[in-house]
């Protein structure tokens, strides 16, 4: 067995699967919740932002200043809203992308 930190409330825990990355589903599913409402508060901007492709005449430029503030709101939360000692979101992105079977959205 693996000991591992999890990825939304930092307690140590133990697992076999290489792509277990949460001490319990409530933790999963707290963390997968957080990340949809930030994906609704930044996806309009984002596609906006893209579908402009940064053009200042065409919104783009003001979209990327919403998305961008949106974002900086998304990570002070994060940071605030889990115990102290939990991982980063630097971390979380890190154990994420370890080729350790997990299967992402990029994945399809």
């Amino acid at each position: 067995m693996k000991v591992r930190q999890c990825q939304w409330c930092g307690c140590e825990f133990q697992t076999k699967h290489p792509a277990k990355l949460y001490c319990s589903p409530e933790c999963r599913n707290t963390l997968g919740n957080f990340m949809g409402v930030v994906g609704k508060r930044i996806a309009a901007d984002a596609m906006a932002w893209r579908r402009a492709q940064g053009s200042v005449k065409d919104g783009g430029a003001d979209a990327l200043k919403r998305m961008v503030r949106l974002l900086d709101e998304a990570n002070a939360e994060f940071r605030d809203v889990r115990p102290k000692g939990a991982p980063t979101i630097n971390e979380y992105v890190q154990a994420v992308e370890r080729p350790n079977g997990i299967r992402r959205g990029m994945d399809r």
